[in-house]
């Protein structure tokens, strides 16, 4: 029988906590059980499209730990379990620009944040880097606050961020994207996905638009792939790419990671923001009309 955990909270640093005293790790502060590791929990997308919460106003960023469903929006970060339920209010970080896809991250039990800064989360460390000043650092650090380590220099504005095999950091930036500390495209990025030597990364720029970019290693070709026009925010699994479509509303994936192309959902009444996956759903943040104006849902999808 696996044990349970309790969820610990933590903000990176003591100027942004309030009342908080902690620094990197210190004390849990929530008593909510937590089963992190268990992906293979009963989800409610196994009846179809389902919509697991509502939001407010400016949801954005999604990720998943074990049994659990994370999110944003404009008044904190909140959970639910996988299979349904009421959500839980975690924390308040301010927000500072929307959409934010890296607003938190959450790993191993643990949930960080920090305003004013950028948090990802690989399967072993926690990284932070600023979102006030450029060039910025990239601090690394263990799940516990140990062995903090500066492990890069920021010249780009990192807007989001993934880990290869080994831990080193993959960057979507305003402009470019960067692996292992190398700039492989000047192409502005805003949601990155690495599969072995292919990159994919979603673009922002005036000669592709908003499109699924794929870039290999370490030629540094790189090409658009066909009919994802609208392209935001982008996740992978081992055969296949999932990436939210804000222009045609909708949620899609890419077979093979290269196409063709096919809708999972779509609903005119919202536009999809953030999106993670696990072995069975697909999981997505969405807006309503993509605006500021409007609550928002977290929705679930069977991959195929």
């Amino acid at each position: 029988m696996r044990a349970r955990r309790v969820l610990s909270i933590f903000c990176l640093v003591l100027t942004s906590c309030g009342a908080r005293s902690e620094i990197r790790g210190g004390t849990s502060d929530a008593s909510v059980p937590s089963d992190a590791g268990n992906d293979a929990a009963t989800t409610s997308c196994a009846s179809g499209v389902v919509q697991l919460a509502t939001t407010g106003l400016q949801p954005d960023t999604i990720v998943l730990d074990g049994e659990w469903v994370y999110w944003h929006d404009a008044t904190g970060i909140f959970r639910m379990k996988k299979s349904g339920g009421g959500s839980e209010t975690l924390g308040h970080p301010i927000v500072s620009f929307w959409p934010d896809l890296a607003a938190f991250g959450a790993a191993d039990g643990h949930l960080f944040w920090q305003n004013g800064v950028g948090v990802a989360t690989s399967k072993k460390h926690v990284f932070q880097w600023s979102r006030d000043e450029l060039p910025t650092a990239l601090v690394r650090f263990d799940f516990d606050g140990s062995n903090e380590t500066q492990v890069a220099v920021l010249q780009h504005e990192p807007i989001d961020m993934t880990f290869t095999s080994s831990e080193s950091p993959c960057i979507a930036e305003d402009p470019g994207v960067e692996c292992g500390g190398q700039l492989l495209s000047g192409l502005t990025a805003t949601d990155i996905a690495v599969s072995g030597n292919d990159v994919f990364f979603t673009s922002n720029d005036s000669t592709n638009g908003a499109r699924v970019m794929h870039l290999v290693m370490p030629s540094l070709k790189t090409a658009p792939i066909a009919d994802t026009t609208g392209a935001f925010a982008i996740a992978r699994d081992d055969s296949d790419l999932f990436f939210t479509d804000g222009l045609g509303l909708r949620v899609r994936r890419i077979e093979g990671k290269t196409g063709p192309v096919v809708d999972i959902a779509s609903d005119p009444g919202f536009g999809p923001i953030d999106i993670v996956v696990d072995d069975t759903c697909v999981y997505w943040t969405a807006s309503s009309r993509f605006d500021k104006t409007g609550t928002g849902v977290v929705m679930a999808a069977p991959k195929k």
